[in-house]
């Protein structure tokens, strides 16, 4: 209520959901629109330099072209983290 925006301020729709564009080689062009996060990248990451499925020892995330749902994601600051139930 202190009309700050910007980063490390809060979890409102519009600094939580954000765009998310990736060129990935020998991918074709998608247009996805599953509740994703930060953690997703080191997953996706993960799974492409080894595809044993690795991703599920080191991260929360999912791998982002084998989408999954959730109910819930975990959005972090410098300062406090939450979790986002409601999407």
């Amino acid at each position: 209520k202190n009309n700050i925006w910007g980063h490390c301020h809060g979890y409102m729709d519009t600094l939580i959901h954000v765009p998310l564009i990736i060129h990935w080689p020998n991918q074709t062009h998608q247009n996805m629109t599953q509740v994703t996060s930060h953690y997703d990248l080191a997953a996706t990451f993960i799974n492409y330099l080894n595809p044993d499925r690795l991703e599920e020892k080191y991260t929360l995330g999912h791998h982002l072209f084998h989408p999954q749902p959730r109910n819930f994601v975990i959005s972090g600051s410098y300062i406090n983290n939450a979790i986002i139930t409601e999407m």
